[in-house]
């Protein structure tokens, strides 16, 4: 069945250019509804080209060095807080890429955009129940996820308010896209098309922290989620010190009710 799948024609999946058009979240409830197939097909890896040419996929497992390589040498550059405590590509490849992401099974709601067969995007998603780590060993890990990484997801914490106490929970936990793709809807199109295989496989929330200010990652998900709550940078506080002062804005927790 799953080989079958995987051999469909492209176009197969090309009623899933309405789903990245949608604008809100009605309409793509009701899209979701009434194309179920169509979207586990995705979810079982038949990839989506859409009209603009970018294609969109369930990450496979060879893609995986491709994909880490994309987001290792975006978010220490361009993540306002891990470009403020002076993060690396290496420092974030091996401690989130192949410590996080990996041991907590990204790869189940991952997907990633790609410009023919170059990755160009990748949107990192996992199941709340997974998301786990393996301590730190070396003493430059355990400096990383001690002075980087821990005050970061202590600031996401306390982002994350109202987060939901039950359910089958879905966190887009973090995404990037290459510089000469941005402003081109890629983001908006790799979620709703989260969105949408998240509700069809039974998740109850959707969920993701998001930046605004030196940030503007929550125009991304405005339309398409609820807002939560938020925190600014300028009310954090970690070890009577705060690592974010003079960064403009903060994050927001926003979520979506998938089965409502």
């Amino acid at each position: 069945m799953l080989r079958r799948i995987i051999n469909r024609p492209f176009s197969s999946l090309s009623k899933l250019q309405t789903l990245i058009s949608v604008k809100s979240w009605e309409e793509l409830k009701d899209f979701t509804n009434e194309n179920t197939q169509l979207i586990r097909d995705f979810a079982s890896g038949t990839p989506f080209t859409a009209s603009s040419g970018i294609t969109f996929s369930k990450i496979a497992r060879h893609e995986q060095d491709e994909a880490f390589e994309v987001l290792s040498n975006i978010i220490p550059a361009r993540e306002p807080m891990a470009a403020k405590l002076h993060m690396t590509k290496a420092e974030f490849k091996q401690n989130t890429c192949l410590n996080l992401l990996v041991n907590s099974k990204y790869e189940d709601l991952t997907i990633v955009a790609k410009d023919k067969n170059k990755i160009i995007g990748v949107f990192t998603c996992i199941d709340w129940a997974n998301q786990k780590k393996k301590h730190p060993k070396t003493e430059e890990e355990i400096a990383f996820w001690k002075n980087k990484l821990e005050p970061i997801a202590l600031f996401l914490h306390n982002t994350n308010r109202v987060g939901p106490k039950s359910g089958r929970i879905a966190h887009g936990i973090t995404s990037g896209i290459e510089e000469n793709y941005l402003n081109q809807g890629i983001a908006k199109s790799a979620l709703a098309l989260r969105l949408a295989m998240t509700r069809v496989l039974g998740y109850d929330f959707f969920i993701v922290e998001c930046g605004f200010g030196s940030s503007n990652a929550f125009m991304v998900y405005n339309k398409l989620l609820q807002f939560g709550s938020e925190m600014r940078y300028e009310d954090f506080e970690h070890n009577d010190q705060n690592p974010f002062e003079n960064l403009e804005g903060g994050y927001l927790f926003m979520y979506r009710e998938l089965q409502k």
